[in-house]
């Protein structure tokens, strides 16, 4: 489901460039690459938007990213933290 993504910073530095070269602006720097943080979160979020893409509830796309044993474990705990965060996975993907 994720092949490919190795290949997107060259392709995103040659986006970059073209832009530039029509704009007419100088050729400035890539933005800075995601840290591991950041790059777990963009993946959940990814995941995220191709299951409910593809139909999935918040609680299977739970699964995918944490398995079925802590969405079991955490699910309905009153605080509702994980519910929370798979939410946000789906809006920000």
């Amino acid at each position: 489901m994720l092949d490919g993504l190795t290949r997107l910073t060259p392709r995103l530095e040659a986006l970059s460039s073209i832009s530039h070269l029509i704009q007419g602006t100088g050729h400035r720097a890539p933005v800075r690459q995601p840290g591991t943080v950041d790059r777990q979160k963009l993946r959940d979020a990814v995941i995220a938007l191709d299951g409910t893409k593809a139909g999935a509830t918040r609680r299977e796309i739970a699964t995918v990213i944490y398995g079925t044993e802590r969405v079991r474990r955490e699910w309905d705990e009153p605080t509702g933290r994980l519910k929370a965060v798979i939410k946000r996975y789906v809006q920000r993907g």
